[in-house]
């Protein structure tokens, strides 16, 4: 917590622009990889507290890790709630957020990541 965001440019699935600069305080990241069993679990917990978020306003993204061919159930699982992005690892998101395994979530203030893990993200939403 508290390391800082570098700077990333990327497309969603649904073809929008996502960058470090455009990712506002209170929002939400997620980081998934199609081959992790955790992450699959981890995945209707992240969407309830995704649709929270967004029903507030805030940008809620979701990055799988892997290839396209892979990435494709797990994207469309959480295409919807959050903006997605497929990048292969180490990904331009990825490397962003200093990300080294999954699942991770993130919650960003200022630039920086303000928490990180479900439990501290269900705590932080009040």
């Amino acid at each position: 917590m508290g390391s800082e965001i570098g700077d990333f440019e990327t497309f969603t699935l649904g073809g929008g622009a996502l960058s470090a600069r455009e990712i506002a305080p209170g929002a939400l990241v997620g980081f998934f990889s199609p081959t992790c069993g955790p992450c699959v679990e981890q995945i209707p917990a992240f969407l309830a507290r995704a649709r929270t978020a967004a029903g507030t306003g805030l940008r809620v993204a979701a990055v799988v890790i892997g290839d396209m061919d892979a990435a494709r159930e797990m994207a469309a699982r959480l295409d919807g709630v959050a903006e997605v992005v497929v990048e292969s690892y180490p990904g331009p998101v990825a490397k962003a957020f200093g990300i080294t395994s999954t699942p991770t979530f993130v919650i960003v203030e200022e630039g920086k990541v303000a928490a990180t893990g479900m439990q501290e993200l269900s705590a932080s939403a009040g």
